[in-house]
């Protein structure tokens, strides 16, 4: 999976492409997009620039995170911002965060797609300690009312989700205010290295 490898089957296959002559099958394109995808992730490891990856819903073919980890393996020098955590795998994003150390999750959008499975998530990669890796608050939303709206929620969501840890002792206040501020402001300036 995902190799690298033009035995000149690659010229040939863009050739087809750029002609649209002839019929490119399944594994022609699947050849294709695997040498572009590893391409456009060589460019990333050298240029230091960290890969947003569209997961859940969509088509849903394909797009579970855990398809992701042989490659985050093999390109252990590229961060990988795994969208809309997930959703609805998003029962799988504590344990690849703890499997890959290359791996973030970004909220954006889940908060508008399940509040409760948002808060759920939330609950697990604060109990799993994966606080530096999560982007509460992102997004590839099309208009400033969605923006707005996700941003709004997931403030309320992840403040809810932080008293409860402090009602239970598991965290001070201020500890809950140093969790939150990584998780909508730190960790993303971080990660793409914002001024």
């Amino acid at each position: 999976m995902y190799e690298k490898n033009d035995d000149g089957k690659i010229s040939e296959i863009y050739k087809k492409i750029q002609k649209k002559e002839g019929f490119i099958d399944e594994k022609e394109m699947r050849r294709w997009g695997n040498y572009i995808v590893t391409s456009l992730l060589e460019y990333a490891k050298k240029e230091k620039m960290p890969v947003q990856v569209h997961t859940g819903l969509a088509t849903m073919v394909e797009t579970n995170p855990l398809y992701l980890m042989d490659i985050m393996r093999k390109f252990s020098g590229v961060k990988f911002d795994i969208f809309h955590g997930g959703y609805p795998f998003h029962h799988t994003i504590p344990g690849i965060l703890t499997q890959r150390f290359n791996a973030y999750v970004d909220l954006c959008w889940m908060p508008i797609l399940s509040q409760s499975a948002t808060k759920r998530l939330l609950y697990e990669l604060i109990e799993m300690n994966c606080t530096d890796k999560v982007f509460a608050f992102g997004g590839d939303c099309e208009n400033l009312e969605g923006t707005c709206g996700s941003l709004l929620l997931i403030k309320d969501i992840l403040a809810e989700v932080l008293v409860d840890f402090i009602e239970a002792k598991k965290f001070s206040f201020s500890d809950a205010v140093d969790i939150g501020n990584k998780m909508l402001y730190e960790n993303p300036k971080r990660i793409f290295s914002l001024k």
